[in-house]
């Protein structure tokens, strides 16, 4: 997929964000990629488990990853999730727009965002 087609629909990305990805692919091994793939023993997570997660983590109106501190695998996954719930048109949350850096911590990878609630 080109750098252009990750930056539209449904996608959206900001070249900071593509950049992440790219650097994330880039860093996996076939067995990992082939891991989010198949993804074996994953629980379903659904809308409501990622709005609680995103309320658990508000303060003062914004979940910012910076200052989140993920100690399991299915935190990593709600965050990631958690993005892609506000990139919907009817989510009650949205991210700030900003080129995202790259926080590395407790073993996880991910972007720095700022998750505010949408005024809908």
């Amino acid at each position: 997929m080109q750098r252009d087609e990750l930056k539209e629909k449904p996608f959206c990305l900001k070249d900071g964000q593509i950049d992440w990805v790219e650097n994330t692919l880039k860093d996996m091994s076939l067995d990992e990629k082939l891991g989010q793939m198949i993804c074996p023993g994953v629980q379903m997570i659904g809308k409501k488990q990622i709005e609680e997660f995103i309320e658990e983590h508000i303060e003062k109106d914004v979940l910012d990853t910076e200052k989140l501190s993920l100690t399991s695998e299915e935190d990593f996954e709600k965050l990631i999730l958690a993005y892609d719930l506000s990139t919907r048109k009817n989510s009650k949350y949205k991210t700030l727009e900003e080129d995202a850096e790259t926080i590395e911590k407790n073993g996880y990878r991910y972007p720095a965002l700022k998750f505010v609630r949408r005024h809908l």
